[in-house]
């Protein structure tokens, strides 16, 4: 085991009981990063347009276990959260898992977009949609509204194999294997105990939409109308 990865287990343990109440923790810094003098994350007209329903945002947050989680994972695309796009009430909402200890809300709850932007750190978004029939997202969207109504707590463990709890891409990658999406439990890519964001860009399994992530380009692509 890494040092990284110490210090990582180290953090999230003592999160757990209590002893870093001030620095705020998810798989992001929630408090610290809700921060009106840093600089936001914008969508283009043309990227709120090709927004769909069950799309999965990727982000680099901001904070101790954020920078943690980069210099841990140690990945190309340098990624620290995942989250997925929900229409509630007529308005854009994210569903993701963050620790309830320090943020006041359940591990797992319904997050209005734009404040999950403002978290979002310049340069570092992604979106990507799974490759999913019109059921499975269905089923996938009401495994992640189930777990957000009910509130289900944030995994401190970072454990796959418990499903009573769950950190922010284990929840995604599990409501799909539930929207019985075929092989992808297969292809899976870990770092040490936590699942790497690289899983989600594998193009097997999920479409890029759209990057603004500095180390990985990929401009919004034009409709086949040219819309």
């Amino acid at each position: 085991m890494t040092l990284s990865f110490v210090l990582f287990r180290f953090i999230t343990s003592s999160l757990t009981l209590g002893f870093l109440i001030s620095a705020s923790f998810g798989c992001n810094d929630t408090r610290t990063r809700l921060n009106p003098e840093r600089p936001a994350t914008i969508l283009v007209n043309a990227e709120i347009a090709a927004l769909k329903e069950g799309d999965i945002f990727l982000q680099a947050g901001w904070g101790l276990v954020a920078d943690t989680i980069l210099s841990s994972l140690d990945e190309h695309v340098g990624l620290t959260h995942s989250a997925v796009l929900y229409k509630k009430n007529g308005e854009w909402f994210v569903i993701q898992a963050i620790n309830e200890l320090l943020t006041g809300k359940k591990g797992v709850h319904f997050q209005e977009l734009p404040q999950f932007l403002q978290a979002t750190r310049p340069d570092s978004l992604i979106l990507v949609r799974p490759h999913l029939s019109e059921s499975q997202r269905q089923e996938f969207l009401e495994y992640l509204t189930f777990h957000a109504e009910r509130g289900t707590p944030f995994d401190n463990s970072f454990s796959w194999e418990d499903s009573s709890a769950f950190y922010c891409s284990e929840l995604v990658i599990k409501a799909l294997i539930a929207a019985n999406v075929q092989g992808l439990e297969n292809e899976l890519v870990f770092r040490g105990p936590i699942l790497a964001f690289s899983t989600f860009l594998n193009p097997n399994y999920f479409e890029v939409i759209f990057s603004q992530h500095r180390d990985f380009s990929y401009p919004l692509q034009p409709t086949p109308d040219g819309e």
